[in-house]
């Protein structure tokens, strides 16, 4: 049965619907897939109804991601949220196809692979229809994945690897396997040789080689060092778009435990993005408040990672918290007032967080909350970086940052902390409804009318409709409870 696949896409991006089309047509004909897109809508046919009659049936979405399609409310509103909802509970596959150049760091886009695969835009390859091509090979994939999937009773036998493939990844196996045994015994000489107060430096040398050769393959392993020895990776506690966190001991202070965020490999080499990481890490560090992670080391570099290191926080974020009903509702105002208070003192110095959201509040062991992750902080010496691309996590993120995310200022925090105050209060994921229709979802809040109204002021799609900025909005809040 062939795969149903819904394509979004904005008005200005039908050329680009009609190549995929044109390109499609050999799936199509070979039974693998069938497509739907508004474009086929009937004569009278109500548009809200069929989109969503259609949405629920795919197995796979194709985004046709653009800076239009980013500021089209109507992919936001009609499409987008739906199919990022069907992605996260595991009944569509969801792939972003870039016919044109934007940038999706910072959107909920930014965690899905997206097509073609070298990262670039359709539009930027010299031979379009090589580009179409490789964006084809991964729908394909993509849409075998959703066929074995839809018939489980079938299991299809995992075909052996080829004899030379076999043989290489072995081979390569081999190689790190003997560059541990060849560091382990490097790093026993260096302890020797420290114990009898000789010379390190030839030994150090060996211990940096190997080091790098371990990391040819564009990973860090647990049981590595960053800083030259300093730092000692002991778990893998996070992964963002663009960046991991580790657990890691930090032999400077005493072996105490640090979090520490390492940019991805293959981002280290672009200029803005690198400058974006680091300007988040700078940003903590100019915040000495309770309720804002400390920074402890704002720059790193060792043998072409990039990271920075912060306090390590011991508890869970808020998102975690409010699913795992972990997170009493007694509990909510009072812990969203005390990270509201961190945010005003950003504010106050001259930063925007510009990423406000349950996962980015962490609550510590008293159950205290932390603001975080200010790796899309806006601040008065801000020079571009934003690529004209959105920011933000969809549904968090206030309108503004999906289109003008240069422009934005305090009320984009509101907006981000009064919609994580209503995901805290309905306790649980908040529906696509949300994007459409809140005030269907505001009443039906364990709350009283009047903290109803002000999260309703909060959350307005208009920024001038909303509080000026988030300590008004906590005093309003304070005011009603």
């Amino acid at each position: 049965m062939a795969v149903h696949v819904f394509i979004s896409y904005a008005p200005a991006d039908r050329s680009h619907l009609e190549a995929l089309e044109a390109h499609l047509a050999s799936l199509k004909r070979q039974g693998l897939v069938s497509t739907w897109h508004r474009g086929r809508l009937g004569a009278g046919a109500v548009l809200d109804a069929s989109i969503a009659a259609e949405l629920s049936a795919a197995e796979v979405v194709l985004l046709l991601v653009s800076e239009a399609f980013l500021a089209s409310d109507s992919c936001y509103e009609r499409e987008l949220g739906r199919a990022l909802e069907r992605h996260r509970s595991g009944a569509a596959r969801v792939v972003p196809i870039l016919v044109r150049a934007c940038d999706l760091e910072g959107t909920a886009l930014s965690e899905l692979q997206a097509l073609p695969r070298d990262g670039g835009a359709v539009t930027s390859w010299a031979n379009p229809d090589e580009a179409w091509r490789d964006v084809v090979r991964g729908i394909r994939a993509t849409v075998e994945e959703a066929a074995a999937s839809a018939r489980p009773e079938a299991p299809v036998k995992k075909p052996e690897l080829p004899s030379t493939f076999a043989a290489a990844l072995r081979e390569a196996e081999d190689a790190i396997r003997t560059i541990d045994r060849r560091l382990a015994a490097a790093q026993q000489r260096r302890v020797k040789l420290q114990a009898a107060g000789a010379s390190t430096a030839e030994v150090d040398g060996e211990i940096l080689d190997l080091r790098r050769k371990r990391r040819e393959g564009g990973q860090l392993h647990v049981g590595e060092e960053l800083g030259e020895g300093r730092y000692l990776l002991l778990e893998r506690i996070g992964r963002g778009g663009f960046a991991t966190v580790w657990r890691a001991l930090d032999a400077g202070r005493g072996d105490l435990p640090v979090a520490i965020k390492v940019l991805h490999p293959n981002l280290a080499g672009d200029e803005i993005r690198r400058e974006r990481f680091f300007r988040g890490a700078r940003a903590m560090a100019e915040l000495d408040h309770p309720g804002v992670v400390r920074m402890l080391d704002p720059k790193g570099e060792d043998s072409g990672w990039h990271y920075f290191v912060m306090e390590l926080v011991h508890g869970e974020d808020v998102h975690s918290a409010v699913i795992g009903k972990r997170l009493p509702a007694e509990r909510v105002i009072p812990t969203l007032l005390r990270a509201g208070e961190a945010i005003s003192f950003a504010h106050g110095r001259g930063l925007v967080h510009r990423d406000v959201k349950p996962a980015n509040i962490l609550l510590d062991a008293d159950g205290l909350p932390r603001i975080t992750d200010f790796d899309l902080v806006w601040a008065r010496d801000t020079t571009g970086g934003t690529r004209s691309g959105a920011l933000g996590t969809f549904l968090y993120a206030a309108p503004e940052l999906m289109h003008r995310p240069q422009d934005a200022d305090a009320r984009a925090d509101v907006y981000g902390l009064g919609m994580t105050a209503v995901f805290c209060l309905h306790g649980a994921e908040l529906p696509p409804i949300m994007m459409r229709y809140p005030a269907r979802v505001l009443e039906q809040l364990p709350c009283s009318d009047a903290v109803r109204k002000v999260l309703e002021r909060a959350i307005e799609f208009e920024a001038s409709e909303r509080f000026p900025d988030v300590a008004a909005f906590c005093w309003a809040l304070c005011n009603e409870t």
